[in-house]
């Protein structure tokens, strides 16, 4: 990796990580999730720049780069302000067990590792790469005034409608660097494979202890879907890691003594950002607000969930003020929304396709970990998961309830709506479930 290169990726991991710190301060145990999970919205938030940049007609790339470097100035100016004028409260972190950080750090060095070997047998990434993330990215880089081009009716083949988080990051590092190299869109891919991973570690150690972290990060590593979808270059590892720091972060909203409106600011923040990396994204924002309103409501009443609203919603505006720029100003309509709803009522009522959807979901989450030819495990980590869940049952702590209804609620619409969407596709069923799931 070139200097070029490397210093391109130093603005919006520091604007993440400060941001982060702003919004949830405090050290102890969590201070590593901090820092991972701000170095993942960094990388989405200096992609929410670029594309509004991209909008500005003759406004030089000098000046993108100006303005992120005065962004991550003014928050150092505000966090070192906030140092200054108050002591750190938070709770030490607890000495953790040398065996287990061990075996952690050799777990999360393993990963490293195959997700790199990964990358480069596939330095170009497999087929949406070529066809949709990276082709998005070079209008992004090379088409100048015509970089609209790519939502000509003759790209409908590469999804015009999707959103450009991938896209624009990597198309950032190109301009940032002067050259559109391989490179870069495989350090970002193997970043937010890396920090999903990372994240998941910090998250479980600080929610539940450290043998919790390390069993997670070696029941992630070891599904080698998530290591191949790295590999890929797929904007599905990039949606995983907003999707787990959303959830996450409703977890240490419960357990913050101050209730800070800024860990809603950042949960709202990871799920606008979900949304403008894939289609799919928008489905979790909507069942993320909808189930952190049902929550609140019932636990708290009306006043209290529009407080909440309105720190998640101001977290969610600029990735959402992108997403909507997108659609309403450049996308073509996506042909799930524009097609015949007659035609939708009959597949609906056609229940054969109900049973193929169930059947396909059922043996994606059993064999997940046994890709033939890569694993020699008769079945996927899921099955193992649910067997220690149902062996060990389910002991929240009070205020860990509402984080767990929450997520849970949020996975179960967005799985819902997946379902309705498999249900709903004009396409050849067998060949959409095949090519998604």
């Amino acid at each position: 990796m070139s200097a070029a290169l490397a210093v391109s990726f130093a603005a919006p991991l520091a604007l993440g990580v400060l941001m982060t710190h702003l919004l949830w301060p405090g050290g102890g145990g969590g201070r590593f999730a901090r820092v991972v999970m701000g170095a993942g919205l960094g990388m989405g938030m200096s992609s929410c720049l670029f594309f509004f940049w991209r909008m500005l007609p003759g406004v030089s790339a000098a000046w993108l780069f100006a303005g992120e470097w005065a962004i991550v100035a003014g928050l150092a100016c505000c966090a070192a302000l906030r140092r200054r004028g108050a002591a750190d409260t938070a709770t030490p972190a607890a000495r953790g067990n040398g065996a287990v950080l061990l075996a952690t750090a050799a777990a999360l060095a393993l990963g490293a590792a195959t997700i790199v070997v990964g990358c480069l047998g596939t330095p170009n990434g497999e087929w949406d790469t070529l066809a949709i993330w990276n082709q998005k990215a070079r209008f992004l880089f090379r088409g100048g005034e015509h970089w609209t081009d790519m939502f000509l009716p003759g790209m409908d083949r590469a999804h015009r409608d999707y959103p450009l988080l991938v896209p624009g990051a990597v198309a950032r590092a190109w301009m940032a660097s002067g050259a559109d190299t391989a490179t870069a869109p495989m350090v970002l891919s193997g970043f937010f494979g890396l920090a999903t991973a990372g994240l998941l570690c910090g998250a479980l150690r600080l929610l539940r202890g450290g043998t919790q972290g390390l069993l997670g990060t070696l029941a992630l590593l070891a599904t080698p879907a998530f290591v191949a979808q790295t590999a890929f270059q797929y904007a599905d590892v990039p949606l995983a890691f907003y999707v787990l720091t959303g959830v996450v972060l409703f977890a240490a909203y419960e357990r913050d003594a101050g209730r800070s409106g800024g860990i809603l600011a950042l949960a709202g923040l990871a799920f606008g950002l979900g949304a403008w990396t894939k289609n799919e994204g928008l489905l979790l924002l909507c069942a993320a607000a909808g189930a952190r309103a049902w929550v609140t409501v019932r636990g708290e009443g009306l006043a209290a969930w529009r407080r909440e609203a309105a720190y998640f919603a101001v977290g969610a505006a600029p990735a959402l003020a992108a997403v909507l720029a997108l659609k309403l100003r450049y996308a073509g309509g996506n042909e799930l929304v524009t097609q015949d709803w007659g035609a939708v009522l009959q597949r609906a009522g056609d229940f054969s396709r109900w049973g193929m959807i169930a059947r396909k979901l059922l043996m994606n989450l059993c064999l997940m970990a046994a890709t033939p030819g890569v694993s020699l495990a008769p079945i996927g980590v899921a099955p193992l998961l649910a067997a220690g869940l149902a062996l060990c049952g389910v002991r929240a702590e009070g205020t860990d309830r509402r984080a767990l209804t929450a997520g849970a609620l949020t996975l179960g619409a967005t799985l819902a709506g997946y379902v309705g969407v498999y249900v709903a596709t004009p396409h050849a069923l067998e060949w959409h479930l095949d090519t998604s799931l």
